[in-house]
């Protein structure tokens, strides 16, 4: 089992070719890459975060609006943890669907690079009018892992699956071929501040 710091796998190619295997620096300082394209690296900061706010909006794919953050997943505790990994993950791919990220923003921090890596890769499908055609994501199981790197408070593997999809426009169309299925790990870091979860960082196991 290789680990590659998570990359938002399909999304991320597809911005890179017309956007889940992903590609990136693993722990350890060791590589690997995929078959797909890799976009150069996004630093996040105030003005990136900015502008994705302002970038982001709802698309007309039919997509519901993001679901409340369950009462579990408001508590200091590692189920609460858990729960909100497990929100956190299917926020990632209804945001894609809907071409939403405003939801996604609230639970990550500001200095999580590959989070914002992910939304800012949204955002800017989302202001050439594009989304994916399905919500690509399904959450199979998460569990507390014990071993947080010192990254964070709490670590959480979830384990989940990405059916193909395609980013769409308004109307349906696609310049991209449809991505390939994928089942993963993907290790959820996140931190209780201000009385609230956040995401500090993750890396996808495959």
């Amino acid at each position: 089992m290789r680990v590659v710091r998570r990359r938002p796998a399909a999304i991320l190619a597809a911005t890179v070719l017309a956007l889940s295997a992903c590609g990136g620096d693993g722990e350890g300082g060791s590589s690997s890459s995929s078959s797909t394209a890799s976009p150069q690296p996004v630093e996040p900061s105030s003005s990136s975060s900015s502008s994705s706010s302002s970038s982001a909006s709802s698309s007309s794919s039919g997509a519901t609006a993001a679901p409340d953050l369950p009462e579990a997943a408001t508590k200091h505790t590692q189920e609460g943890a858990v729960a909100f990994a497990k929100y956190y993950w299917n926020e990632q791919s209804r945001a894609l669907h809907a071409g939403d990220t405003s939801t996604l923003k609230t639970l990550v921090s500001d200095d999580c690079a590959v989070c914002y890596e992910y939304i800012d890769a949204v955002d800017a499908e989302i202001k050439n009018g594009r989304h994916s055609d399905v919500l690509p994501t399904t959450v199979l199981g998460t569990k507390v892992t014990s071993d947080t790197a010192g990254k964070s408070e709490q670590a959480v593997t979830v384990t989940a699956k990405d059916r193909a999809y395609k980013i769409v426009d308004d109307s349906g169309k696609s310049d991209m071929a449809p991505s390939d299925p994928i089942k993963y790990d993907v290790v959820i870091y996140v931190d209780w501040v201000s009385g609230r979860w956040s995401v500090v960082d993750s890396y996808m196991l495959t």
